[in-house]
């Protein structure tokens, strides 16, 4: 890792420590964008899948530290513990060139070695928690940290004295639209339809959506407009089923315009990510979960348990999960435009106002002004 050289009368200097999937790196860059605006100097130190990620704001210094090798129980334990010895040795020394007054963590091994940097630099750590439940970086991390910032208040295993509810700290791209209004399709317009698999989960849904869709009628499938999420190596197969079928769909391995994909949609169809959850919610846009079943804690289940609080947030367990089940579905939602509309009224959001008041002024009380 290269360290930035110190300039005098710099002001105050926050470290931004995420992993390297965008459930991570997308609060982070909520709360980078809300740090620069404040006038405060932002490092951001993650691992090498986290340098893909364009939408960090102008003056971000981006670090790498190393991720743990992947290899089997046992050997996967003592790669991760050395990998994070070894982090923790270098962000450490690269504190005593930049000399940050805090560090705020967004979950994953990588993030808990700049974590204990900071601890043993003695300086004020936090931690936000994207997910329903807290990951095992952020739990060992908790036990370092002043404060807990969750996005859901009653997140499991987090500690009940240090949190606080903030809610998702949303990327910028997203906050501008909170005002924008959801309109229903009449019964024969155009019907947008977006499909978001996230970075793991997208396979799965690669494969059944299309064939839910195949089941639809003739005059249905005519309706739609899809924009669909995939993996890059299906994106070709899943094209070309759309084609078969004659289905207008754009397909990629990812969407840099995803705000204005979701602005448009009449329905979504989403991975439980925590980041999907609340994006959907502030766009208020009506949406079907579909838990990832292999996720760590079980938190996309959660994160959607959390969510079908709200009447009129939909929720199928991928367990279960059939092309025929999310056909009927999708016939209904097809037939009842005043079921969607009747849906978006009921979303909910904490503030982004507020998610930034909470978290800003709780690092300010530690670090003053």
């Amino acid at each position: 890792m290269t360290h930035p050289t110190p300039t005098a009368n710099l002001p105050q200097t926050i470290v931004l420590a995420t992993g390297g999937t965008g459930g991570h790196v997308f609060p982070a860059q909520g709360v980078a964008h809300w740090l620069i605006a404040e006038g405060y100097k932002v490092i951001v130190i993650t691992d090498k899948r986290g340098q893909k990620y364009t939408g960090w704001p102008k003056g971000v210094t981006l670090l790498t530290v190393g991720s743990p090798a992947t290899r089997s129980f046992p050997l996967s334990v003592f790669s991760k513990i050395s990998s994070i010895l070894k982090n923790t040795y270098h962000v450490w020394r690269g504190f005593k060139h930049f000399k940050p007054s805090a560090v705020i963590g967004f979950g994953s091994f990588a993030s808990f070695a700049t974590l204990l940097a900071g601890w043993l630099k003695r300086m004020p750590v936090f931690i936000h928690e994207q997910n329903a439940v807290m990951g095992l970086a952020n739990k060992l991390g908790s036990w370092l940290c002043k404060k807990v910032f969750l996005s859901f208040e009653h997140t499991q295993k987090a500690p009940a004295k240090k949190s606080i509810h903030t809610g998702l700290p949303l990327r910028s791209k997203f906050q501008k639209y909170k005002n924008i209004s959801y309109m229903p399709p009449l019964h024969r317009d155009r019907f947008i339809l977006t499909i978001v698999g996230g970075s793991q989960g997208a396979h799965k849904l690669g494969l059944l959506i299309p064939e839910a869709i195949q089941k639809l009628t003739t005059e249905q499938r005519n309706r739609l407009k899809i924009y669909h999420q995939v993996r890059a190596d299906d994106v070709e197969a899943v094209k070309d089923f759309y084609r078969r079928i004659e289905v207008n769909a754009t397909v990629q391995p990812f969407f840099e315009n995803i705000e204005s994909i979701f602005l448009q949609s009449h329905f979504v169809i989403s991975r439980a990510g925590a980041g999907a959850v609340f994006e959907l919610m502030f766009l208020k846009r009506p949406h079907l979960l579909i838990p990832l079943a292999t996720a760590k804690h079980n938190h996309q289940a959660l994160n959607a348990t959390e969510s079908v609080k709200q009447p009129n947030v939909w929720v199928m367990s991928e367990k279960t999960l059939t092309a025929i089940k999310v056909a009927d579905f999708l016939d209904k939602v097809l037939q009842s435009p005043e079921t969607l509309a009747k849906a978006t009224k009921n979303h909910y959001y904490l503030c982004q106002d507020d998610s930034k008041n909470r978290i800003l002024n709780t690092l300010k009380t530690y670090i003053g002004s």
